[in-house]
């Protein structure tokens, strides 16, 4: 298994600590994050669906959390750069942040919006707009580096 589990139940409240107190301390509009939140919870939602209408489509718990783990990821990179940013005196990221949230929010958005179609024509209708592609690039990207880190964690647990 790439995602272990219990490791991820072990440190959840850290990471969802960690997400709150960036967006208060960079000041991030609370609304923006809470439609965010819900439109990424609402995706997730989607797709379990339709991978469970759509005969050619296979569900897996491994790839529900792949794909919500993918999602906080990519939430936790922002808050980093952000954090960096002010770190490093540059006041005017937060609008920068709030940008990028804004498009999430419409990819969002639009993947909810392509999940329902599918499921009416239970045929899958993959994303082709520019944001969603983007998204996926930097998805492709954080998976490579994540199923790196985990495998690194797997073999250092067996060695102790």
């Amino acid at each position: 298994n790439l995602i272990n589990y219990h490791v991820m139940e072990k440190y959840w409240n850290e990471i969802k600590a960690f997400i709150y107190g960036s967006f208060i301390y960079l000041q991030i509009d609370k609304e923006i994050a809470a439609i965010l939140t819900i439109l990424i919870f609402s995706d997730t939602l989607v797709g379990t669906i339709k991978s469970v209408s759509i005969p050619t489509m296979d569900f897996s718990m491994e790839k529900f959390w792949k794909g919500l783990i993918k999602k906080v990821l990519l939430l936790i990179i922002i808050m980093v750069l952000a954090l960096v940013s002010k770190g490093l005196g540059f006041e005017d990221f937060k609008t920068m942040v709030t940008v990028v949230m804004k498009i999430m929010l419409l990819n969002e958005g639009l993947s909810i919006i392509n999940g329902v179609r599918s499921i009416y024509d239970r045929k899958e209708h993959k994303n082709n707009d520019f944001i969603s592609l983007l998204i996926a690039k930097i998805e492709n990207y954080l998976t490579f580096y994540l199923d790196k880190i985990l495998s690194f964690f797997d073999n250092n647990t067996k060695c102790l």
